[in-house]
């Protein structure tokens, strides 16, 4: 029909009397209600069409060029508007996936900047820090998290300096109170937001004691 033809030509088609066109598939339909005229013109993004406008009137219409380019003229911002509409439905989409992959893995995952502030967040950290929500825990400084406040400035310096930090060793403090032993491991990332610090952590606590004791008992024996 015609909007298959336009969509295949990528060209405006206009029809002027749709009863007398063979190649109108819905021709008996028209002439029952009284449609005659059409046009039909490609919303075109990329150089992919990705909608067709399709135009009918109850009165016989010759073609009609500039009408063509006004119509056209507003295809094309629409193209505009549709690329975009893609493009934030990818993010949404891709975002989405990065949830879900950041919510399955064991380990501990932020993205923070250097100031700080928490980005993403999954639910391993927060559990980790005994808080009971993500709201709760993004309104906290990261350096809040620090028993030693001289460990974050530590941290800051090898991620400048390196651009990654691996297995850095730090106290952290539950929202309880209670200290626990991580192990971070970072790299510095270039966003649209700005520098970003990716993160991932280990609660190594347990393992760090169940060393501590097979020592002692080595020294022991």
């Amino acid at each position: 029909g015609l909007p298959g033809r336009v969509w295949a030509s990528k060209k405006p088609n206009w029809i002027s009397d749709v009863t007398l066109n063979y190649n109108f598939p819905r021709r008996q339909l028209a002439m029952k209600i009284g449609l005659k005229s059409a046009v039909a013109i490609p919303i075109i993004a990329d150089n992919k069409v990705v909608a067709v406008l399709d135009f009918l009137t109850y009165e016989v219409k010759v073609e009609d060029e500039k009408l063509i380019e006004l119509i056209s003229a507003i295809a094309s911002q629409l193209g505009i508007v549709f690329k975009r509409k893609q493009a934030e439905n990818l993010l949404i989409e891709s975002e989405g996936k990065l949830k879900n992959i950041m919510e399955s893995v064991p380990v501990g995952i932020a993205v923070t900047n250097p100031e700080g502030k928490v980005i993403e967040i999954n639910s391993t950290v927060i559990k980790m820090l005994g808080y009971d929500s993500r709201e709760e825990f993004i309104k906290i400084p990261v350096i809040n998290h620090y028993n030693n406040l001289e460990d974050r400035g530590q941290f800051i310096r090898l991620l400048q300096e390196n651009s990654a930090v691996k297995d850095f060793e730090v106290q952290f403090k539950r929202k309880d109170g209670t200290l626990i032993l991580c192990s971070i491991n970072s790299m510095v990332q270039d966003t649209e937001r700005g520098v970003e610090f990716i993160n991932t952590y280990n609660d190594i606590t347990e393992r760090k004691r169940l060393e501590a004791q097979v020592c002692q008992s080595q020294k022991i024996e």
